[in-house]
């Protein structure tokens, strides 16, 4: 990079300072720059740039970042506040956790719970970390039996990271993890529309202590996310693999899907044993080579946010019938548009000989009519869960 020439600060006017660009793309000066107590960093057509006013330091507008200072993180809930589910136990299937993490197999017969915890990274600023705790033990994977936990993301989501261009962004993803099973662990990111992937791997040396983990992945110049509200991209969290995905070389470069190198070097199974526990938290997708410090969104911001995909129903009288009465509707309007019509969960009928059908189901809300077949006493119908529109 050519030098520059900054007229103030440097300790020197005038003063001709080389900087170079290092291979993450950061600014490195060839000397220490020290602000006097009236001045600062201009460019060479004297703007300041930079300026200190006691122990304050300001940028001008004249700054202009690389990347959003709000919403650097691409993630949903990464610090496991919202958890409108509560304690999930699972025997078979794919099941959420705290919002927006996916818990998923494929093939075995372990069982486990999903929680919400309160064991966190030590001074790190972090309440809660989402905990998956192991109670029935899978020792023996089949060749393709896999277990992993996961977040999705629309496409529309992710237009600012120019995929499929010249102008793809690189991605950085960290997170803080404490688990039962010391060895290597691999995080994928996979491209549903152009089948594509890329992994990298990390180490837990010490068990049952938290680490913070950074990973950076590539930029993508081949394959562009569709522009809609259907899943686009998966973060993977692998936590046990049979063979069918070990037995290559490890994909490191954004690449079409081959399922033997997805994986190679996962050497953990957290499933073989009711003693293991994976706790995680803190968790930031963001634009670019270098690991910024964790955003903290407002819980009111984050749960809203989530509620897209996930809504807590509150437990309620959806429609009351009269004694007179042989039909009646009611309506419910979600707190915030969802991403697509959710479904929704069963209801609660009181006397048990109603007809209950509930319909006119969309992204704001839905209908539940009450049928009668004769004269009797009224009725009510009640509803409670979560509806969802997970991807």
């Amino acid at each position: 990079m050519p030098s520059r020439v900054f007229t103030e600060g440097i300790g020197h006017t005038n003063e001709t300072v080389s900087a170079t660009v290092d291979s993450s793309g950061n600014l490195v000066m060839a000397k220490d720059i020290k602000l006097p107590a009236a001045g600062g960093i201009k460019d060479s057509s004297g703007n300041n740039l930079l300026t200190e006013a006691g122990s304050a330091v300001t940028l001008s507008d004249k700054v202009i970042p690389a990347n959003s200072f709000m919403f650097r993180n691409l993630m949903y809930n990464g610090a496991m506040q919202i958890n409108q589910r509560g304690t999930v136990s699972v025997s078979s299937g794919n099941a959420y956790g705290c919002d927006r993490f996916q818990v998923c197999r494929a093939g075995g017969d372990a069982q486990y719970d999903l929680k919400e915890s309160t064991d966190v990274p030590v001074g790190k600023g972090f309440a809660k970390s989402f905990h998956i705790d192991i109670t029935t033990a899978d020792a023996s994977l089949g060749a393709s039996d896999g277990y992993f936990f996961r977040q999705q993301f629309e496409g529309q989501d992710l237009q600012r990271l120019m995929k499929g261009t010249s102008s793809a962004k690189t991605l950085t993803l960290s997170f803080f993890v404490k688990s039962s099973k010391a060895g290597t662990y691999i995080v994928e990111l996979y491209d549903v529309d152009n089948t594509r992937q890329v992994s990298r791997s990390y180490s837990i040396s010490a068990i049952d202590t938290w680490q913070e983990v950074t990973l950076n992945f590539p930029a993508d110049t081949t394959g562009a996310f569709d522009n809609d509200n259907e899943r686009s991209l998966l973060v993977q969290w692998w936590l046990a693999s049979g063979t069918s995905k070990t037995s290559g070389t490890l994909n490191t470069n954004w690449n079409s899907n081959v399922d033997a190198n997805r994986l190679v070097g996962l050497n953990v199974n957290v499933m073989d044993s009711t003693s293991n526990n994976f706790y995680i938290t803190g968790v930031q997708l963001e634009e670019g080579d270098s690991k910024t410090p964790f955003e903290h969104r407002p819980i009111g911001m984050e749960l809203s946010l989530c509620q897209r995909y996930c809504q807590k129903l509150r437990r309620f009288e959806m429609c009351k019938m009269r004694e007179s009465d042989r039909y009646s509707i009611g309506t419910y309007q979600f707190v915030t548009e969802m991403r697509a019509a959710p479904t929704i969960p069963a209801r609660t009928q009181e006397p048990d000989n109603l007809s209950v059908s509930v319909g006119e189901i969309d992204t704001l809300g839905f209908t539940c009519s009450l049928t009668r077949p004769g004269d009797g006493y009224g009725g009510t119908v009640s509803s409670g869960g979560v509806a969802s529109a997970e991807l």
